[in-house]
């Protein structure tokens, strides 16, 4: 993936809180940890911090209390999908690499493939070369 591709995700994602009528919290919460995950890592900070985010409880506080919680929440939310946003537009996604060639890009692949064969051919001339100068044959 590419990162306009994540950008495009993350402000779509990010774009949901936009709407005064949206109320899925939890699900948005879900959702934007699986982003962090894929896009900035395990490690990043914008994972530990929505993992670690909690929310009010209901039985614990008053109506109106619980709905100023729950505007905080919201608030606390879309600052961290901000940052999410921010992160891989400075940054970039973080890649995964499960073998040594995924580092590499395709032309960087091409030119030592490249080399690779030219070697293999070389080194197969000089010990054709060398059977052939000294008569090499099998006993």
């Amino acid at each position: 993936m590419r990162n306009k591709t994540a950008l495009k995700i993350l402000e779509t994602h990010r774009g949901k809180l936009d709407d005064p009528n949206y109320d899925a919290y939890f699900v948005w919460r879900e959702q934007a940890i699986t982003y962090a995950k894929k896009f900035c890592g395990e490690d990043s900070k914008e994972y530990d911090q929505l993992n670690k985010m909690s929310f009010p409880d209901v039985r614990k506080t008053t109506p109106e209390g619980y709905k100023n919680d729950l505007i905080l929440v919201r608030h606390v939310l879309i600052t961290y999908g901000n940052q999410m946003i921010e992160t891989v537009r400075n940054l970039g996604i973080k890649r995964d690499y499960h073998n040594f060639l995924c580092k590499y890009s395709n032309k960087e692949l091409i030119v030592g493939l490249i080399a690779a064969i030219t070697a293999v051919i070389g080194i197969g001339v000089f010990i054709g070369k060398l059977i052939y100068k000294y008569n090499i044959t099998n006993p």
